[in-house]
């Protein structure tokens, strides 16, 4: 590999690690200044509250790992395995599991989750960022869109978050 190329990869590297990083650390802040109440209000998401959307977000980028693996892996026909998933059925079972968790237990679990994430980010190569693959929300996605949903799919839920805790009067 070229050092222009080796350049590219690093700073694409550093860019994802970045909004990666501010997208969850809003998130932990988000989250560490909820108070009991606050976790009952409902959000905009239909029949979620501010506590099922924690723990949703929360488990989020682990339940991602499997299509990260078959991206990695090269797996054929991720479509074709994704498009049996229903998704609300996933995401509801995902929010049953950490319902009753403590906020310091869930992001216990998300700093766990985006560790793990990044240090697998750190062992690819520019190829590999750029190995298609399938995300059933996303659509069709390279390895690199999938690192995007990461940081995005936390963006829209601690802003479904602040949204509910602005709704609420005082």
């Amino acid at each position: 590999m070229s050092e222009a190329a080796t350049l590219d990869l690093n700073d694409r590297r550093t860019r994802l690690k970045q909004k990666m990083t501010e997208a969850q650390q809003e998130l932990i802040a988000t989250l560490q200044a909820l108070t009991p109440a606050q976790m009952d209000l409902p959000t905009r998401n239909e029949g979620w509250s501010v506590r099922h959307v924690a723990a949703h977000i929360c488990g989020a980028e682990s339940g991602m790992q499997p299509i990260l693996e078959r991206i990695l892996n090269r797996e054929p026909n991720q479509r074709e395995s994704s498009a049996s998933l229903d998704l609300s059925r996933y995401n509801n079972s995902m929010i049953k599991r950490r319902i009753e968790k403590t906020i310091p237990m869930l992001i216990e679990g998300l700093e766990a989750d985006r560790a793990q994430s990044l240090q697998t980010l750190d062992q690819l190569s520019e190829e590999d960022l750029e190995l298609p693959g399938y995300h059933p929300a996303a659509g069709e996605i390279t390895l690199y869109g999938l690192y995007v949903v990461f940081y995005r799919h936390q963006r829209i839920h601690t802003e479904d978050i602040q949204l509910a805790i602005a709704a609420k009067p005082n």
